[in-house]
């Protein structure tokens, strides 16, 4: 059933497109569409209840360019994420099961898409699009680059080095492990120099943990130590040892060079 549009709705939607506004504050309307603050509310109220708008957060509505037919704005998720982050200012990136899947990693298409950002943490569910956003300190943000959607919209992704650093560091939330280690073995032994790049991502993001498994696991790839050698130079000295695998029983050879319990055994 097509959306009806009364005078307001319309005198909006002529403003945006005029001035060619995409992203509306609350505020912005009350001296150009000549209404009180109340008759604003009410009249974004309405407009996202119909699917005229979309809210992105509190006070902040994303209005459509053109009208699309039967009334119902929608957008798809990379492009609701896009206008999130530039109205709130963000630094982001898409990562975990999303940067799985666009670099291979696994078919499995995430009902979610997951954000490393600045602003957010927490799911929150947008226009019928569901997200997973992950705040961390401006620092731990990088490794990224930009791609084109299939509607042309432009996002920041992690790269292919960063979000294997991610597996390994957000095993936990990611579940991820053992399945890091094949993905690493397989793009190493793909493109050897591809073992450099990531041991500098991993210097740059990477926790203690990951830097011992991951130098554990490249010296076995590569057999070169030089390739691991400024992971070594980055681990602080400790007596203890970690299992190669969290979570399994902590059962087998060690390393004594990386600190590793070797438990990858069934």
């Amino acid at each position: 059933m097509k959306t009806r549009i009364g005078q307001l709705e319309s005198n909006l939607l002529a403003y945006a497109q005029m001035r060619k506004v995409e992203l509306l504050r609350v505020g912005d309307l009350c001296a150009p569409l000549g209404i009180t603050a109340k008759q604003e509310r009410e009249l974004l109220s309405r407009m996202c209840r119909s699917g005229m708008l979309i809210r992105l957060i509190r006070g902040v509505y994303l209005v459509p360019m053109r009208m699309p037919p039967g009334g119902k704005f929608s957008m798809g998720e990379y492009s609701i994420l896009s206008r999130l982050m530039q109205s709130v200012g963000a630094r982001y990136q898409i990562c975990g099961p999303n940067a799985f899947n666009i670099y291979g990693f696994s078919d499995q298409i995430p009902s979610r898409t997951y954000v490393f950002n600045d602003k957010f943490s927490g799911k929150r569910k947008i226009a019928g699009q569901q997200f997973a956003f992950i705040k961390c300190i401006t620092k731990k943000l990088g490794g990224v680059k930009t791609i084109k959607t299939g509607d042309g919209e432009q996002v920041s992704v992690s790269t292919k080095e960063r979000t294997l650093i991610d597996a390994l560091n957000e095993w936990s939330r990611f579940a991820t492990m053992p399945q890091v280690y094949e993905w690493i073995d397989k793009s190493v032994k793909m493109d050897r120099p591809f073992a450099v790049s990531l041991v500098k991502c991993a210097i740059k993001y990477a926790g203690q943990a990951s830097l011992r498994r991951l130098g554990y696991l490249l010296d076995g790839i590569s057999r070169d130590a030089e390739i691991s050698r400024p992971l070594l130079k980055k681990i602080r000295s400790s007596k203890s040892f970690i299992p190669l695998v969290p979570g399994k029983p902590e059962k087998g050879g060690v390393d004594s060079k990386w600190g590793i319990i070797k438990n990858e055994g069934k």
